[in-house]
């Protein structure tokens, strides 16, 4: 199997960058077969997350219509010791500070990651939530920390063949 991509939901945001909006539906189509297949993941969190940054876009609409499929790839709960170990490593010792008071979806998507990796099943990590933030880390850092591989939006989107 080829490297498998994990997503957050800035990262699937970025996809659509890649088309015009009348594209957007046959791109996604794409993105499904990819995620019914398993060549691209993220966990159900990421898609409440596009239900909340998202809200009444295309994206939104199509997350919804995942159904099942959106909950095939899980993030064991077993990992997330190592995903608060890593935070805190990063400085933010109190670990992802919101405002609901529920982890963000990029914890869950670490969580996957960390599945993967100790599974040694090859991935990386299609995100756009770059730089440092002031109250919890990105997803950059995230990566950075853990040894993970970013890809930009565009260059999974050329390694899944979505542009097809």
């Amino acid at each position: 199997m080829a490297e498998v991509v994990v997503a957050d939901a800035l990262g699937l945001m970025g996809l659509l960058a890649l088309v015009e909006p009348e594209d957007y539906r046959d791109l996604f189509d794409n993105v499904t077969t990819c995620l019914e297949t398993g060549a691209l993941r993220f966990p159900r969190e990421v898609v409440d997350e596009i239900h909340v940054i998202a809200r009444n876009e295309f994206l939104s609409g199509w997350a919804s219509g995942l159904g099942a499929t959106r909950d095939q790839w899980t993030s064991d709960i077993v990992h997330q010791r190592q995903v608060m170990r890593l935070v805190a490593n990063l400085g933010y010792d109190e670990g992802f500070v919101s405002l609901d008071n529920h982890d963000p979806a990029i914890s869950h998507v670490a969580r996957m990651c960390f599945d993967l990796q100790k599974r040694n099943i090859e991935f990386c990590v299609l995100t756009t939530d770059v730089g440092s933030g002031p109250l919890a880390p990105t997803m950059e850092q995230i990566c950075t920390g853990a040894g993970w591989t970013i890809r930009t939006p565009r260059a999974c989107a050329l390694a899944l063949d979505l542009l097809a």
